[in-house]
């Protein structure tokens, strides 16, 4: 749709000069004044009054600009209804607060690649996610897993976490690592049932054999490390949200455990797009 000739009466109209309008179009003032000229003859009107000082619109002049804006508006209107018809959509599931952070550290260097691809993320604990990408509701999902050897889906792991225990300070000193079975009178701060940081502290105290005191439940990182840090007891965290503060320390536990950040598709998804993504998601890491 060539509106050039809109354009060029346009800024005549709004600078009142064929010179600055010239300028403004980064055309020469000779082919503006001859395409202007043109115009009139094909209307049978003059547009403007010129004088020395200005030039303004006639009648015929106030009803070509307003009929132009109108012009310039649809134009703009129709282009970017045309624009979001070749826009694709995808979701993204996601089952951790690493998860998250990790999708929002990329989103705006893979807008830059892909213009016209809109990734929506969507939380959600693991089984439902898992449940979604089967009945391909996602084109993908970042969760976190404490093994990969059970996946049955294609899958690329982003990060592995060594799990750390999160200690109050005034109590405990900097130390590389703890057994957990020294552990076993602590009050302890967990995550929720039904979580992949609850299973993999769960796993840990059966395999060394204790029953934990669990005073309290929450998957607020925040919170925990508030509830640490006052004295209320001890927590676990996986070593990405393992945020530097003075009343906390950190320490490995003995048998060391680990979390695993993995973003997991379905063969007949797999796309550029997709493969952008997890080099974006790897790289960030």
């Amino acid at each position: 749709m060539n509106t050039k000739q809109i354009e060029y009466v346009l800024a005549i109209a709004e600078e009142h000069n064929v010179s600055k309008a010239a300028d403004r179009l980064y055309i020469s003032q000779s082919a503006l004044s001859q395409s202007l000229i043109n115009l009139e003859k094909e209307l049978g009107t003059p547009l403007f009054v010129r004088d020395q000082r200005e030039m303004s619109l006639t009648a015929a002049g106030r009803l070509y600009v307003d009929a132009g804006r109108e012009i310039l508006r649809i134009k703009t209107q129709t282009y970017q209804s045309i624009k979001d018809l070749s826009r694709i959509s995808y979701k993204i599931g996601i089952s951790s607060t690493e998860g998250m952070y990790r999708f929002l550290r990329v989103i705006d260097a893979f807008r830059a690649m892909h213009p016209n691809v809109e990734l929506y993320a969507a939380d959600g604990d693991v089984k439902k996610l898992l449940k979604g990408l089967r009945l391909e509701e996602f084109l993908a999902i970042i969760i976190a897993i404490d093994t990969t050897d059970s996946i049955d889906l294609p899958h690329e792991v982003l990060s592995t976490e060594e799990i750390m225990l999160v200690l109050p300070a005034f109590r405990f000193s900097e130390t590389d690592a703890l057994d957990c079975r020294s552990l076993r009178k602590e009050r302890m701060i967990l995550s929720t049932q039904g979580t992949t940081m609850r299973g993999i502290t769960d796993r840990l105290f059966q395999e060394v054999g204790i029953s934990p005191n669990i005073i309290s439940e929450t998957n607020n990182t925040t919170a925990l490390l508030q509830m640490v840090g006052s004295g209320m007891g001890i927590g676990f965290l996986p070593g990405g949200l393992c945020i530097p503060r003075e009343d906390v320390v950190y320490a490995s536990v003995l048998p060391r455990k680990y979390r695993y950040q993995a973003i997991l598709y379905n063969y007949d998804s797999l796309n550029d797009y997709l493969l952008d993504l997890i080099e974006l998601l790897k790289d960030k890491g």
